[in-house]
């Protein structure tokens, strides 16, 4: 499955992004970077159908993502987006809401589901946690958390903002090479937005650089991280930063 944009232009009460022109190609791991207020999170949105574009068209198999039932869509496209509050439900009744596209109007969960359910939490190792409360659990393990509810939904594209926010070094790198093995394993398209380089540099496929109001450039890793691009990127004017790990300490933002 693949999902494009064709001349999208973003925003709220004005436009953040113009002229957006991406795509995302089966099975392929896409990452947004680009400093803080960017408009990578309003992209995700606007190509998730969360939010409708100023101007401009997304398209999932050359369908508008607007001309597509809500219910239709949950199958297609899952979303696990920054956020910190939630409900008290346990991990498994989270999980389960991954399967609510397929059930009946009073959201009843089969068996076929629950062997869904079951398979998601065993790949992502929660199954141990399962009935504890989710308001209760660490943000590694929230995560984990969100990551199996979103497989739940069986979807052909998978998009996430920032999911390594609130995980610690350990867990960032954990959380996103489970999420490379579960992209190859079930066969979804992954889009997401990362604030780490060195991690955006290594899972990959393709780097959408996002830069004043516009996309400043598309290209796989080795084409982004080269020639002090990183450093025009994040107008970075100080410090010790190595593109060819995307690793450094950067003194100085302006």
């Amino acid at each position: 499955m693949k999902i494009e944009t064709k001349d999208l232009c973003i925003g709220y009460d004005r436009a953040i992004v113009n002229n957006i022109n991406i795509s995302v190609n089966d099975s392929e791991t896409v990452v947004l970077i680009g400093p803080n207020g960017a408009g990578k999170t309003t992209l995700l949105k606007t190509v998730s159908g969360i939010i409708k574009p100023i101007s401009g068209n997304v398209y999932i198999n050359n369908k508008d993502i607007f001309d597509i039932s809500l219910g239709e869509l949950a199958k297609s496209v899952a979303v696990v987006l920054t956020e910190k509050t939630y409900a008290d439900y346990t991990c498994e009744e989270m999980v389960e809401m991954g399967r609510y596209p397929y059930t009946n109007s009073f959201g009843t969960i089969s068996s076929a589901d629950k062997e869904i359910v079951d398979e998601c939490m065993e790949l992502t190792s929660i199954k141990d946690i399962k009935d504890k409360s989710f308001l209760k659990l660490s943000d590694g393990q929230r995560q984990r958390v969100l990551l199996a509810r979103a497989i739940c939904q069986r979807p052909k594209i998978l998009i996430l903002d920032e999911p390594t926010s609130f995980l610690d070094v350990k867990y960032k790198m954990e959380f996103l090479t489970t999420l490379k093995m579960l992209s190859r394993k079930m066969g979804f398209s992954v889009l997401m937005s990362l604030h780490e380089l060195d991690m955006a540099k290594q899972i990959a496929d393709k780097v959408i650089c996002i830069k004043n109001d516009k996309i400043d450039r598309i290209g796989n890793v080795d084409e982004i991280f080269n020639d002090g691009y990183i450093k025009k990127l994040f107008d970075i004017t100080s410090g010790d930063f190595d593109e060819r790990t995307g690793t450094g300490i950067i003194c100085h933002i302006d």
